[in-house]
């Protein structure tokens, strides 16, 4: 409704308010004035209220455009406490459109009712447009005369995107190729609500149909269709007419004219494929989103033969969209390494985001060649894919191949890059990846994959933000946001002290940065966090005044993946700044049972490693800390007790004599800690004084019978080294008695 005949309504409204109340003009002076209920405010610009709940959505569309979104909110709380039917909502459609409710829907004044209002509108245009018998007379009226055909166009149209699916099944079941042209222009007048669902319909299985699809697109000028026109055109599967007519309608999108799209070629068409791909699987391809923060994702369904709406998250909306473009190029050039690449990275990127367990495409990779695999490790690190990344390493080193630690043209292995990338689950998949196939230059590997196995040892599941800020009240605040996005938070006041603090922790996952840090200044921290091996990876939010936004745009393209954030009073306001930055870049938490098995397997490994005959050597100092504090756990303590073998300290003997000594302890942990003290103190000489392995034997002493008394009487043989010492234990030894004699 134009804003002109809003006013008119409004004298309208005036209108009925003389007609209907004469007694406004004919009031005796003494009488009693009316209730205040039965007059308008005197701000109100209406002289009196409406009456209908039509009358009341005009009005709520009147106050919008005057400005008064007081008076608007007002009757649209009114409208909706009468609980509007479908039918009054879809006749409102029709006499304001469908962007009158798109325009209160976005007017924050009026939220939520608003939002609630769409919604109801939407599920009303669903029900009808699902409704077979009302759909089906309005496609019977396409056969009409002129002006029923442009009226059931209009219906149509308001009934949204879902009644193509209805239209396309129409096209597909008749053969009257009068019918399928009235179906095909119908498609076309609706314009560019049907560009989804007919790109859903370019799978359908005739191929008439398909190419009727495409000269619809062609003629809606449908950007969005592009890709997958060129896959269909270049497809090495595509039938002639298909292919002409793609062509065709490529040439009327990109060049306005059918018959140019001699200029495009497969190179040109892959290497579009192959970007956009890219840029889903990194996060930055073009999303449908709706209000409720999900994609709309138009697909066809061959159990039903129909094309239908899915509403999706946007991670896996995203993936979706990736391994759908990287079908159309693999369609082109499926010898094509670099598309084979794409396609498999994009094929399990996809199969992560939907929750399929590993164990489903494990056998499909093993099957591939190493080269491939270690190409889509490189390409799945390039693009942040830490799921398609964890499932190629597995599959790497399954086939004990060795060929994703090789260095081609200066470029560094892909395993190599995976040790520093900021996801725990793909630094600990590589470092056991490279454990496995124990190359003959372990030892450019060695220290990372110690620290790896060593910060893996912790219990904490929740990932970390380090949060550098000088400012108490201000770094508190931003600490109280990131705990309600669900991160542990560790504040410090300096550059220097963030990046120690991000280095030492494997579960730091994010870092918050003010732009006034000191101690380092801005760019020093940032050059030190990302020129670190186990800092490089790890995305980086500034934050500060909104002023100084354009101040940091150098660091921001210098140190991806970074970005600004203004300073905010409340979590909303942060939260919209960083919500897909965070979902895009920060891994997400390990589950405790993820954590304990990591916990399981690294003790494993370490405990592997510390065998004096282990093919590779690794420094395990760095771990006593965290391995001492687990060598008494009921589950844990024997593998524990193990991995520090090779940690020749005095801490290591004593600890272990703490755990022997310790009858509160389980049997089998006590037994297993005399029995690794006697081969630490085989491999390391004794290291303890004299004072505590006193104390230690002392306890040991009133030992029962049993395995653990053996071990410890084996320990203290070790330590019987004169003949004084065996003649004081031998004399402890008196001759048995005979057996009785028999009667």
């Amino acid at each position: 409704m134009s804003f002109a005949m809003r006013y008119l309504l409004l004298f309208i409204f005036a209108g009925l308010a003389i007609v209907s109340s004469p007694v406004a003009w004919a009031q005796d002076e003494g009488a009693n004035p009316p209730a205040a209920t039965d007059r308008l405010a005197d701000t109100n610009p209406l002289l009196a209220p409406p009456e209908t709940p039509e009358q009341e959505f005009s009005v709520v569309l009147l106050m919008v455009d005057l400005g008064r979104l007081d008076l608007a909110r007002q009757y649209l709380d009114k409208f909706m406490a009468g609980q509007p039917s479908n039918d009054l909502l879809l006749a409102l459609r029709d006499k304001h459109g469908s962007a009158a409710f798109l325009k209160l829907s976005q007017t924050k004044e009026l939220q939520p009712a608003s939002q609630e209002l769409i919604v109801q509108l939407g599920k009303a245009a669903k029900e009808q447009a699902a409704n077979p018998e009302f759909v089906g007379k309005l496609l019977d009226q396409l056969n009409g005369s002129p002006q029923q055909r442009d009226l059931a166009i209009v219906e149509l149209r308001n009934l949204g995107p879902i009644v193509v699916a209805s239209m396309l099944q129409r096209m597909q079941s008749t053969k009257d190729s009068g019918e399928q042209d009235l179906l095909t222009y119908a498609l076309v007048k609706m314009g560019g609500m049907t560009i989804d669902p007919l790109r859903a319909g370019l799978s359908l299985p005739q191929e008439t149909v398909r190419t009727r699809v495409i000269d619809v697109l062609g003629y809606l000028r449908a950007d969005q269709a592009v890709l997958d026109l060129y896959g269909i055109a270049f497809g090495q599967k595509s039938s002639p007419p298909e292919k002409t007519a793609a062509l065709r309608a490529l040439g009327r999108i990109l060049y306005n004219q059918p018959d140019r799209a001699d200029r495009l070629s497969d190179v040109v068409a892959l290497n579009a494929l192959e970007q956009r791909t890219r840029d889903y699987l990194s996060g930055h391809g073009p999303l449908p989103l709706m209000n409720d923060g999900l994609v709309s994702v138009w697909v066809y369904d061959s159990a039903d033969n129909l094309v239908g709406e899915r509403q999706l998250a946007p991670a896996l909306a995203s993936a979706y969209f990736a391994a759908r473009t990287a079908r159309l190029a693999l369609g082109i050039s499926p010898d094509r390494p670099q598309t084979q690449q794409l396609y498999l990275t994009s094929y399990l990127a996809y199969e992560t985001a939907l929750g399929n367990p590993a164990a489903q495409t494990v056998s499909m990779l093993r099957s591939m060649s190493p080269e491939l695999l270690s190409a889509v490790l490189t390409e799945a690190l390039k693009v942040g894919q830490p799921g398609p990344a964890v499932r190629v390493i597995d599959a790497l080193a399954d086939q004990r191949s060795e060929l994703a630690l090789q260095v081609a043209g200066g470029v560094q292995s892909p395993l190599k890059n995976a040790l520093s990338y900021p996801d725990e689950r793909v630094r600990f998949a590589a470092a056991t990846a490279i454990l496995q196939l124990a190359p003959k230059n372990f030892e450019a590997y060695s220290y990372q994959i110690a620290q790896i196995l060593t910060r893996s040892l912790s219990t904490g599941t929740e990932p970390k933000a380090i949060v550098i800020d000088a400012d108490e009240t201000r770094s508190a605040a931003t600490v109280g946001y990131l705990a309600d996005l669900g991160f542990e938070s560790i504040r410090v006041e300096t550059g220097q002290q963030g990046f120690k603090e991000a280095a030492a922790s494997s579960q730091c996952a994010l870092v918050v940065i003010h732009v006034n840090v000191a101690r380092w200044e801005l760019s020093q921290t940032l050059a030190n966090f990302r020129a670190d091996a186990r800092t490089a990876a790890l995305p980086i939010l500034l934050y500060g005044p909104e002023s100084v936004r354009s101040a940091v745009t150098r660091q921001l393209m210098q140190y991806p993946p970074i970005q600004f954030v203004a300073e905010s009073s409340t979590l909303d306001g942060f939260d919209s700044q960083t919500r897909e930055f965070l979902a895009r870049y920060a891994p997400a938490s390990l589950t405790p049972q993820e954590r304990a098995q990591m916990r399981a397997d690294a003790l494993a490994w370490l405990a592997d490693l510390s065998r004096p005959e282990s093919a590779v050597k690794v420094d395990l100092t760095s771990a006593q800390a965290p391995l001492l504090s687990l060598v008494d756990d009921a589950q844990l303590g024997p593998l524990a007790q193990r991995a520090v073998l090779s940690i020749g300290t005095r801490d290591v003997q004593s600890r272990l004599a703490e755990v022997a000594a310790n009858s509160n302890l389980p049997e089998n942990v006590r037994l297993s800690a005399v029995r690794n003290l006697l081969a630490h103190v085989q491999r390391f000489g004794w290291a303890m004084t004299a004072t505590d392995e006193k104390k230690l034997f002392a306890s040991l002493d009133d030992t029962p019978d049993g395995s653990l008394a053996d071990a410890v009487a084996a320990l203290q043989g070790s330590r019987t080294t004169t003949t004084n010492g065996n003649s004081v234990k031998l004399q402890k030894f008196p001759l048995p008695d005979l057996p009785a004699m028999k009667p």
